[in-house]
């Protein structure tokens, strides 16, 4: 079965768990059932959403991220399970003991990656458009760190064409392609948190990203190559007229953990390209070096 994020976004339902499944009830009579094997997160955006303990406990002990949204969906609180994995401990001080020249090296791969993504998109929509050779150039000069800053550089040009001179990305607000925007960001956000978690790495400490309040660093840093993946989803829609995330809206976000990505020779799903970069992070900071594997992207 292919790997489905659940959201519950209307009062009035809970969630609950029964013999391996996750139960959707209405007002106390059962409207859905999902495997609990087949989800990648749990999202709660409905002010008076009910999830019971138990449910809690089994889907920690999967390695589910519980995301609790507000209205603009980014998250306010997140459940994040505590790893399963058999060396966990191992990894844990590998990861702690990394260098800050191998994090550094680590950022200025995936800052590249992202840029040289973003420049994919921008040529799939406006071919002859000179901004995405531009783009490619700012890939190619990032620095360790990004310490002369390209990936904000970066931003700044490509969501001002991607979308228009007028769009300005900020999380909070309440326009409908920020908050489609923030959607998006969650599934990947969530779908790379339970990779990391499976592997054994901690998703508080993220190789740049750093934040007292943000349990998903390092989530927020392995997903920044796909984001383009979202704005090129978020582009495609007709959005026009539109004032709120319709459930079809959400649908589609949802499928973006479902696009291919060129790894190693194979199509192989975002959800699934997850655990292998998971893995290969493991190994760089085991191995004290860059062993990054993203991938290539598809559009």
């Amino acid at each position: 079965m292919p790997k489905q994020i659940v959201e519950i976004n209307t009062n009035n339902y809970s969630l609950n768990m029964f013999r391996g499944f996750l139960l959707v009830k209405n007002a106390g009579v059962e409207v859905g059932r999902v495997v609990l094997e087949d989800i990648v997160s749990v999202v709660l955006s409905a002010p008076d959403a009910v999830i019971t303990k138990n449910l809690m406990s089994e889907l920690a002990h999967h390695n589910i991220p519980v995301v609790f949204c507000n209205e603009v969906y980014l998250p306010t609180s997140v459940a994040i399970p505590l790893s399963s994995h058999y060396k966990s401990r191992l990894v844990l001080e590998h990861q702690i003991n990394a260098k800050t020249t191998l994090k550094k090296r680590l950022w200025q791969s995936t800052v590249k990656e992202k840029i040289l993504n973003q420049s994919k998109v921008l040529q799939y929509f406006y071919p002859c458009c000179s901004e995405h050779a531009t783009l490619k150039d700012m890939a190619n000069a990032v620095m360790s760190g990004d310490s002369t800053f390209m990936e904000s550089q970066s931003a700044r040009l490509y969501f001002s064409k991607i979308f228009n001179d007028d769009f300005k990305r900020e999380s909070e607000s309440k326009d409908i392609l920020n908050v489609a925007l923030n959607y998006g960001y969650i599934v990947l956000r969530s779908s790379a948190a339970r990779s990391l978690v499976a592997s054994g790495l901690n998703t508080h400490l993220g190789i740049f990203h750093k934040n007292n309040y943000n349990p998903f660093c390092l989530a927020d840093d392995i997903m920044e190559i796909y984001r383009p993946l979202v704005d090129f989803t978020v582009k495609n829609m007709n959005l026009s007229g539109v004032d709120i995330l319709t459930p079809k809206i959400k649908q589609e976000l949802a499928k973006i953990i479902h696009l291919d990505v060129l790894h190693n020779g194979e199509n192989v799903p975002i959800y699934n390209v997850f655990n292998y970069i998971a893995q290969s992070l493991v190994s760089s900071f085991k191995m004290n070096d860059n062993l990054l594997n993203f991938g290539t992207i598809k559009i």
